[in-house]
């Protein structure tokens, strides 16, 4: 939501809060999409979609200049862009991260590190 957001002084919103406002969604087959669904389904009521978008560069400077409200990524939305970001309570935005690899290449000092940093990610995020 945007820095002057009506809902901006809550640590968290409800689905039914978030979906009381116009949203910026994202197309079918989009991760953030499943997000949307799970929403909905615990607001009992689908977000008014004004209109999709997949970049979340744009969708941030939309979000900043207008009363559109949109799923953004915790990690890596940049702070300071007019945008602040609120969990949704009640909802679960985990995803699954799976790592294929072929047995050879498993001991191999790079993809020991993703690992690393993938397995760490998720104990930040608990």
């Amino acid at each position: 939501m945007r820095a002057d957001h009506p809902l901006i002084g809550r640590a968290t919103v409800t689905a039914t809060e978030a979906t009381s406002y116009p949203w910026i969604g994202v197309p079918d087959g989009y991760p953030f999409r499943t997000f949307e669904q799970r929403i909905a389904a615990a607001a009992g009521a689908a977000p008014r979609i004004a209109q999709r978008l997949w970049d979340n560069d744009l969708i941030e400077r939309l979000v900043a200049a207008t009363d559109l409200v949109a799923l953004l990524p915790r990690f890596t939305s940049p702070h300071g862009s007019g945008v602040v970001l609120r969990p949704v309570a009640g909802v679960d935005t985990s995803r699954d991260v799976v790592a294929l690899m072929q047995d050879r290449n498993a001991e191999r000092r790079a993809v020991r590190h993703v690992i690393e940093t993938i397995t760490s990610a998720q104990r930040l995020s608990g």
